[in-house]
């Protein structure tokens, strides 16, 4: 971004876990589905004058996600993209105890929001993912 000259990262979460600081990184701190947070992102995605890309990684509960993706979804702009993280945690034998993860609110958001689109292109580039079916394009004419 500081190559191209502009844009802008908003980041969320439940802990500081550093100190560092970027003029183009704005830190918030608390849950991302509480109101009070999400305002404050809707203000930032308001003022935006660019694409406006989403990416969940935050508690992978099939709830929480589920959560997350009703919140956002509004904030990504068309033909951008609402990317979900460790959906792989729904594949993965030894991770059984994590489930239900992000793959069923994956599925559930794309039946019922048709403005959105799994890239399945995008989701199988490569040959080992972390988030299988979790990169949903905001189709441009829905």
């Amino acid at each position: 971004m500081d190559l191209m000259g502009h844009g802008s990262i908003v980041t969320i979460d439940v802990k500081k876990l550093h100190d560092l600081s970027h003029p183009r990184i704005t830190y918030l701190l608390g849950s991302s589905t509480a109101p009070d947070i999400v305002e404050q992102v809707r203000l930032r995605v308001a003022a935006s004058r660019g694409p406006v890309l989403i990416i969940l990684d935050s508690d992978h509960s099939q709830k929480h996600v589920a959560a997350e993706l009703e919140t956002y979804a509004t904030f990504v702009t068309p033909g951008s993209y609402y990317l979900v993280q460790d959906g792989v945690i729904d594949t993965l034998p030894m991770m059984h105890g994590d489930r239900p993860g992000p793959l069923p609110a994956i599925d559930d958001f794309a039946a019922r929001h048709a403005e959105f689109e799994i890239d399945h292109e995008r989701c199988e580039r490569f040959i080992i993912s972390q988030h299988p079916r979790g990169w949903l394009r905001r189709r441009t004419n829905p």
